[in-house]
């Protein structure tokens, strides 16, 4: 029986982060600068 304050943790896999090339860096600020853009925005539809 588990109370409100037991926790259980599944450990799927170690977690990869995403690596952005300069080339991929530069086309995400370009973007953000057009009007009406965010990085936010940007982010959202990626």
């Amino acid at each position: 029986m588990t109370t409100s304050k037991d926790k259980i943790i599944e450990v799927l896999g170690q977690e990869r982060r995403r690596r952005w090339s300069v080339e991929e860096k530069l086309a995400m600020v370009r973007e953000s600068l057009e009007p009406g853009q965010s990085v936010s925005v940007w982010r959202a539809r990626n």
